[in-house]
């Protein structure tokens, strides 16, 4: 599913929501390719300094190698709902799964969620499909397939603010984003 515009549109409208965190690192899961506006754009923005890339399916990772090697980005083959294995607490200060919540099943993504709360500095940002958008193997990535249709009630029941654009129907436009703020300890 190609991201629509509304979802830029509403990011790039609320921007200060992030940008009053002051974000210095800024960790993207999943490598899209040639999706180069979190990083050109959004991060340049916020004033970012230390851009990550989290991607689970090694043939991506070579794509995203020849692809951002000269955009200053680390590069980490790994499973961001394993993201004790490869960062430490607050590590980084914002982390942005973009189309991937909807790559998991759905009794996995609360304990994800849980787990990313406790290891961000300072936000989490979700973006994806809002509903059903069936999809399944693509290139040979079993991770490609997706096996939840996604609803706002279930970052909600996380602690997330959520917003919707377009309308949810079966493979529409329609998209969901989450966002949750860290406070302060």
């Amino acid at each position: 599913m190609p991201h629509t515009k509304r979802a830029f549109n509403w990011m790039e409208e609320h921007i200060d929501i992030f940008k009053k965190l002051e974000p210095k690192s800024f960790l993207y899961v999943g490598h899209r390719v040639t999706k180069r506006w979190w990083h050109e754009k959004f991060c340049a923005e916020l004033g970012v300094e230390r851009k990550g890339l989290v991607e689970i399916f090694p043939d991506n990772i070579a794509i995203a190698k020849m692809e951002l090697k000269d955009d200053n980005i680390e590069i980490i083959q790994n499973d961001v709902r394993c993201i004790d294995k490869f960062a430490v607490e607050g590590e980084w200060d914002i982390v942005f799964w973009d189309h991937g919540p909807e790559h998991c099943d759905e009794e996995d993504l609360d304990p994800a969620t849980t787990i990313l709360k406790q290891y961000v500095g300072k936000a989490l940002i979700y973006c994806c499909p809002w509903g059903r958008w069936p999809q399944g193997i693509l290139y040979e990535n079993e991770w490609e397939r997706h096996r939840t249709s996604v609803q706002p009630e279930m970052f909600e029941r996380n602690g997330m603010t959520t917003v919707t654009t377009g309308e949810e129907t079966v493979a529409g436009e329609g998209e969901l984003i989450g966002y949750w703020v860290k406070e302060n300890d």
